[in-house]
């Protein structure tokens, strides 16, 4: 009945009318998700979870704007592991909003080591899940972080993907995005472009920032179609006022074609790859001897 179920499960996944053989990697499969689901309870109580900073500079003087804030599980036999490796396996054993509280708290904390290093300005991004987004205490429970750690909401910036502004059936997620940006957070679109509904999303909600997806920037100073499209998406954020970010610059020559354009912030290898906390001070240092104009406030 075991097998059934599970050969069920993988059915639906498919879509409907169909059927599926039970097969013993489902039931592999099944058990690694919940030994990796075991695995987070403990990984939380022992905190092996922290968030890897990325920066992002300005275009055009290098100067530091900000940092994007990337989960990490510090895992005792596996090693570091990406938000891709476990997020799933949260979700299904619905831990990921204690993960994202985790997260938030640590990340307004590091405001304060930003501020050391003299980025009083500097604006961390994190990913809130969807669950979480629909969560009718959200906007509370942020607010309450911030207060404690007293750090202005505008030094946060909430990243969002295009699907959740396009469910229909998410309104609570939709009206929390509302409040928090009404708080003073900042409200990202990640991955820009990638979606069906740009323009809609910049139209209808209070998006402060876009981040065009690398999707549009590997190889961008090679593939003759690829300049054509990325200039049309950062001429339609600069259109509609918002600020316009590119992620994925992993190389000079990448670098070279966006001084070029009009877009606002760089993100990517080139820049630097996402640190611990506490090897970002080597970091900005390094940057600024390389980028003396990174020291313009």
């Amino acid at each position: 009945m075991i097998n059934a179920d599970m050969a069920l499960k993988a059915a639906k996944s498919t879509g409907r009318g169909r059927h599926v053989f039970f097969e013993q990697t489902m039931r592999d499969e099944a058990l690694e998700r919940a030994a990796l689901a075991f695995g987070i309870r403990e990984g939380l109580e022992r905190g092996e979870f922290e968030p890897y900073f990325q920066p992002q500079v300005d275009n055009k003087t290098n100067q530091i704007v900000g940092f994007e804030a990337l989960v990490r599980w510090n895992h005792p036999e596996l090693g570091l592991l990406s938000a891709s490796q476990f997020v799933p396996a949260a979700e299904n054993a619905h831990l990921i909003e204690e993960i994202d509280d985790l997260m938030f708290e640590v990340i307004c904390r590091a405001t304060t080591t930003l501020d050391k290093l003299g980025l009083p300005h500097a604006t961390v991004s994190i990913n809130i899940s969807t669950a979480r987004l629909m969560n009718s205490e959200l906007v509370n429970r942020l607010l309450s972080a911030v207060d404690m750690v007293g750090v202005d909401p505008t030094r946060i910036c909430i990243e969002l993907l295009e699907s959740t502004l396009l469910n229909d059936t998410m309104d609570s997620a939709i009206n929390n995005i509302r409040s928090l940006a009404e708080a003073g957070f900042g409200i990202e679109l990640d991955d820009f472009g990638t979606g069906h509904a740009a323009i809609s999303s910049l139209r209808n909600f209070p998006i402060s920032r876009i981040k065009i997806d690398r999707t549009f920037v590997s190889g961008i100073d090679v593939d003759t179609s690829l300049p054509a499209v990325t200039e049309t998406l950062i001429d339609l954020g600069n259109n509609f006022g918002v600020k316009v970010l590119v992620e994925g610059v992993e190389n000079n020559a990448e670098r070279k074609f966006f001084e070029n354009t009009m877009c606002d912030q760089i993100q990517g290898y080139f820049v630097g790859r996402p640190m611990p906390l506490g090897e970002l001070s080597v970091w900005v240092q390094d940057w600024r001897e390389a980028y003396p104009l990174a020291k313009v406030a």
